[in-house]
């Protein structure tokens, strides 16, 4: 590699692992005094008894779970407001207490969330039908059984 510089003759040859190592030794020796820019994510941070909880992570959880309620499928008739708003909470609860105690980064709090959310929701939607059905059968079996014994000691 030839290299013309003010302070070099003309013609001058440098082997390339030589340029290399001289740029590579006067990058680190500059940027080794140089503190890294701190992420928001260490910036934000809320103190609570105790517990150190990382602002965005948590926020970037909150908008993942509610987000990913328009993305899992629906049954007819759907879920109740109120079932709705109870499997949201437990949700919303356990993608918190992930987050503050995996102190994950924005972006993974938000991907495991919206993974979350969407599994959450549609197994409810999906097994709540045959959830109820099961409970109905196991019902209606005891009091058929719970029938019988009483008509047995009728006799």
């Amino acid at each position: 590699m030839r290299i013309a510089g003010p302070d070099m003759p003309e013609g001058a040859i440098i082997k390339i692992g030589a340029f290399y190592s001289a740029w590579l030794f006067s990058l680190m020796t500059v940027s080794s005094g140089v503190e890294a820019p701190k992420q928001l994510e260490e910036i934000l941070l809320i103190e609570f008894e105790g517990m150190v909880i990382p602002a965005v992570p948590a926020i970037a959880a909150v908008l993942g779970v509610l987000m990913s309620r328009m993305l899992s499928p629906k049954k007819d008739p759907p879920l109740s407001l109120t079932n709705n708003v109870i499997v949201t909470m437990i949700m919303l609860v356990a993608s918190l207490l992930w987050v503050i105690e995996a102190q994950p980064g924005t972006l993974f709090a938000f991907l495991v969330a919206i993974g979350m959310g969407f599994s959450g929701y549609s197994l409810i939607e999906l097994m709540g039908e045959e959830i109820k059905i099961f409970v109905k059968k196991a019902f209606s079996t005891a009091t058929e059984f719970l029938g019988r014994l009483s008509k047995k000691k009728e006799d």
